[in-house]
C-alpha cells in the first residue's frame, strides 16, 4: 500500500467498523468494513467517475444500492456479486427522468425476466426479456403525435 490512507477502527490486524479509505484523488471508499473488506453500507468513488452507494458483503456490493455512471446513466435495485441482478431500474440520464429507462428484472448484469423499457420518444415495450432483448411474449407501442 504505497499512498494510501484508511482512518478508523482495526481488529486482530484487520480493518473493520465504519471509516474512510483513500487509495488516491478521487478514488475512496467510505463505510462498513469487515476484515478489510467493504461490508455493510458503502459509498465507493472510482478513479473513472463512477461512484456506487449501497450494500457490500465481503468487498462486492451485494443487496440494494445505487451505480451512477459518469456517462450520468443510473441503476437503483438489486446487486449480486457486483452485478444487477433481481429488479432494479435504469435510467440512460440521472438528470432527465424522460431518458430511455428499463423498469424491470435483472440477472447476472442484463435484462432478463418480465420489464418495461420506455424510449424518451414515448415509444415503450413491456413484457419479457432475455440477455438484454426483447425475447418472449410482450407488447410493443409506437408513440404517435
Amino acid at each position: 500500500m504505497h499512498g494510501e490512507v484508511y482512518e478508523g477502527e482495526w481488529k486482530n490486524n484487520k480493518a473493520n467498523g465504519y471509516r474512510v479509505l483513500i487509495w488516491g484523488p478521487n478514488d475512496s471508499y467510505e463505510g462498513g468494513w469487515k476484515d478489510f473488506r467493504k461490508h455493510g453500507q458503502g459509498i465507493d468513488h472510482f478513479p473513472n467517475g463512477d461512484v456506487y452507494d449501497g450494500a457490500f458483503i465481503e468487498g462486492l456490493p451485494e443487496g440494494k444500492g445505487t451505480y451512477i455512471w459518469t456517462n450520468k446513466a443510473i441503476y437503483t435495485g438489486d446487486f449480486w456479486q457486483a452485478m444487477k441482478h433481481g429488479r432494479g431500474l435504469w435510467r440512460q440520464d440521472k438528470d432527465d427522468p424522460e431518458s430511455n429507462r428499463y423498469d424491470g428484472e435483472y440477472k447476472y448484469d442484463r435484462r432478463c425476466g418480465k420489464g418495461v423499457f420506455k424510449w424518451k420518444n414515448g415509444d415503450f415495450y413491456e413484457g419479457e426479456f432475455k440477455d438484454d432483448e426483447q425475447h418472449g411474449f410482450g407488447k410493443m407501442v409506437w408513440h404517435q403525435e
